[in-house]
Formats: C-alpha cells, sequence, structure tokens
C-alpha cells in the first residue's frame, strides 16, 4: 500500500512542478523553447526520483482479514467507473463548459499563442475567470510542448488519472492506518458518488483541487504513523497544499485553514517548541510554489490594475449590505442541504455516514490526534470560508449557488471520507 501512495504522491508532485516550470519559462522567455523546456523537466523529474521522499512505515495490524465480498464489490464499482469515465470522455473529449471555456482554453493560449498568450487575462473575455490559478492548463501545454500538437488525449488522460489516483490514495491510506476493511469501505463509498466521476470526466480541476486536498492531509497523517518523525514528510505536506492553491483560488483558502489548523493542534496537543518546529518544516513545502501564485497574483493585478479597482472598491461597498441581509445565509444553507441531500450526486451518504458513525462509535486515538484535529479544523474552516463567499458574491446568488455549490464539495469529499472512516469504530492498539 504504501508503493501506491507513493506512486499516487509522486505523480501530484510531478504535475504541480511541471506546471510551474512551464509558468516560470514562459514568463521569462515569453514562449519556452521546446528544446529547453524538456530539458528542465527532465532535470526535474530526475531530481524528484532521487529526492522524494519514499514513504514507508508500519501498517495497522487487524485481526481478520476483509471479506472478499467486499473486494468484488470495489472492483466491479471500480471496472464500472472506468467505462463510465471512457464513455463520456469518447461523447465529449473537450470537457464541459470549465474545461473547454477556462482550462483548456488557457493550455491553447499558452501553446499556441507564442508572445500573445498574456491575452488570455483579457477582460474581454471576463468568463474565462482570468484571475484562476494555472496549475492545469500549463501542466497540459508543457506535455503537448512533448507532442508538439494540441492533443485532446492530454487532458482527458490528466483528468483520469487525477480521479482515479483519488480513489487509489483514499484506498491505500485507510488500509495502512485502519486496516484493508476501512480502505474498501472507503474507496466503496467515494465509487459510489456519482457525481465526483462526471466532475472528473468533464475535466473540471475541482478533481484535481480534491485530490491535492487529500494529498496533503494523508501525508500530515503519514508523518504521525511515522516511526521516526520525518520532516520531509510535513515538507511533502506544504508542497501539496502549495499546489492546492496553485490549482484554484480555493485551494488558497485550504492553504490558510490547514497551516492555521495544524499550528493550533499542534501547541493545543503538543509542546509549543515541537509545534512550531513542525510548522517551520510545514512552511518550507508551501513557500516555493506560494511564491509563484503570489506572483501571478501580482502580475494579474497590474496587468487588470482598473478592472481589480472597480472589483474591490465594488464589492466593498456593498459587503455590509449583503452580510446584513439575513434572506441570503437562509438561501444559502437551504441549498446547501439541499445539494448534501441530492441522491443523483452524492447518493445516501451523507446521510448513512453520521448515522452510521452513532452505532459504530467514534474514537479518536492519540497517534493521529493532531491530524485529526488539524483536518477537522481544515475541513470546517473552509466550508465557512465559502459560506462567507456567497454572502457577499457580487453574482446573482441564486445562481452562483445552482451553478457551484456541488463543486464545492467534490472538493471536499475524498478528504471529509478519508476523515470519517480515520475516526470511526474502534481503534486496534496501533492507532
Amino acid at each position: 500500500m504504501y508503493i501506491m501512495i507513493n506512486i499516487c504522491l509522486f505523480f501530484g508532485l510531478g504535475v504541480g512542478l511541471f506546471s510551474c516550470n512551464y509558468f516560470i519559462f514562459t514568463i521569462l522567455a515569453g514562449y519556452p523553447d521546446g528544446w529547453m523546456l524538456m530539458t528542465a523537466e527532465f532535470v526535474i523529474f530526475a531530481a524528484l526520483i532521487f529526492l522524494f521522499p519514499y514513504l514507508k512505515g508500519p501498517a495497522v495490524k487487524t485481526e481478520h482479514s476483509p471479506d472478499k465480498t467486499f473486494s468484488v464489490i470495489f472492483y466491479l464499482m471500480l471496472f464500472f467507473n472506468i467505462l463510465s469515465f471512457i464513455s463520456v470522455s469518447l461523447m465529449n473529449p473537450h470537457g464541459g463548459w470549465d474545461a473547454w471555456a477556462i482550462w483548456n482554453l488557457r493550455a491553447r493560449f499558452l501553446f499556441l499563442g507564442n508572445n500573445l498568450w498574456t491575452q488570455i487575462f483579457s477582460p474581454l473575455i471576463y468568463w474565462s475567470r482570468f484571475d484562476y490559478p494555472m496549475l492545469l492548463p500549463c501542466f497540459v501545454a508543457s506535455i503537448w510542448v512533448f507532442f508538439g500538437k494540441t492533443a485532446l488525449l492530454v487532458p482527458i488522460v490528466a483528468s483520469f488519472i487525477f480521479t482515479f489516483f483519488t480513489v487509489a490514495l483514499a484506498l491505500a491510506a485507510l488500509s495502512i492506518f485502519r486496516g484493508r476493511i476501512y480502505g474498501l469501505l472507503g474507496g466503496i463509498v467515494l465509487l459510489c458518488t456519482q457525481f465526483f466521476f462526471y466532475i472528473g470526466a468533464a475535466q473540471y480541476s475541482d478533481v484535481p483541487l480534491s485530490f491535492y486536498i487529500l494529498a496533503a492531509i494523508v501525508t500530515l497523517f503519514l508523518y504521525d504513523n511515522s516511526d521516526k518523525k520525518d520532516f520531509k514528510i510535513l515538507i511533502l505536506s506544504g508542497i501539496m497544499v502549495s499546489m492546492a492553491a496553485w490549482t484554484k483560488d480555493e485551494g488558497i483558502l485550504f492553504l490558510l485553514a490547514i497551516g492555521a489548523g495544524r499550528l493550533f493542534a499542534g501547541i493545543l496537543i503538543n509542546e509549543r517548541k515541537k509545534a512550531l518546529k513542525e510548522a517551520f518544516y510545514f512552511g518550507i513545502g508551501i513557500f516555493p510554489v506560494l511564491c509563484v501564485v503570489i506572483f501571478f497574483k501580482m502580475m494579474l493585478s497590474f496587468s487588470n490594475i482598473n478592472y481589480s479597482y472597480l472589483k474591490i472598491t465594488s464589492g466593498l461597498s456593498l459587503a455590509f449590505i449583503k452580510i446584513s441581509d439575513f434572506s441570503r445565509s437562509v438561501l444559502i444553507l437551504k441549498e446547501g442541504i439541499k445539494e448534501i441531500l441530492n441522491m443523483k450526486h452524492w447518493n445516501l451518504f451523507p446521510l448513512i455516514l453520521p448515522l452510521s458513525a452513532l452505532f459504530a462509535g467514534i474514537s479518536i486515538g492519540n497517534k493521529f490526534k493532531t491530524s485529526i484535529y488539524t483536518s477537522f479544523f481544515a475541513l470546517i474552516a473552509v466550508v465557512l470560508g465559502y459560506f462567507c463567499v456567497y454572502l457577499v458574491t457580487p453574482w446573482d446568488l441564486q445562481w452562483h449557488l445552482s451553478t457551484s455549490v456541488s463543486r464545492l464539495i467534490v472538493h471536499l469529499w475524498p478528504a471529509a471520507i478519508f476523515v470519517f472512516f480515520m475516526i470511526v469504530g474502534k481503534k486496534t492498539k496501533d492507532t
């Protein structure tokens, strides 16, 4: 299972670094030379092979092996989801609206636009959300350099790997920490949420964001699970957090939430000196890619200074009015609950999982206490952050909720499943 985790994390790290490399080359050279770019990516790949902290450690020992029925259900669900993903991709190779109007459109500007690639940030195409980070477009464009053309297969394969590696990461981590049965149950729950795979097949960036959120949380648990507290794992976790920020703006909110959560949980549970030391290494992982995100945002604000000024001033003038409007809060809660109960998207798992916890019980072992508290704080803080954004949104609130609330749940769904199965049921002596 550690092999599977290493493969998933290596992929996520490689995608993020290739993306940052392409963006930096584009900024410095205007349009990156193919051979120079491929040489740099080869160096990055080689460095990853030598520097990647190949994870290994103890796994929980269970008295009974899981019933083969769960394995059969899992692999059947996996098979049908793969077929469904391929079918949707064949019918819509360009993906959904966000894919061809934002992410793949940007990749085409980067690859085909030469020195005019910055036109993707023009307010004339405001609907392309030019202020969104560039992880997916830059990665897709960097792979197109190898092919020498805009191959449709690249974003499809990238979305496929992100989608199913999310399942693999949750399965492997739960199998290590709680046993094979919990890993299979977590994988089955994720495989049974159709909307997650629909969004993945639509090539939206919400699934890659959910992958990085899950990866950041899993690596924190891996640090707690290691016999020798290897700070390289904390650095890796910080990198995964920063990759979430480079994927979507919502990832920036997650970065702030999990950073604060880890520091507070560490101080609350451990010694302050130890907590600050861990926060330092966690921050080392965050810092490099965060610099890229900050530079991108600064470049964007300067290139669209009039638009940014109008957006900020108009937002501030209406924010207090919107916050004091109680009907907006009611509508947000109503639409949120309505989406959670949407069986077509989530089946009945938002109801089944809490009810099962009442019967199975909840237990937080000392070994993972810091990471569990961190995860709770981060996930709750992100939800509250989303709520606040809806309160002051400049768009029509009903439209904004109807077009985005389901995808916001996708961001947190794999991590929420993972944390749920980490606390439900009786603990073994190893946990």
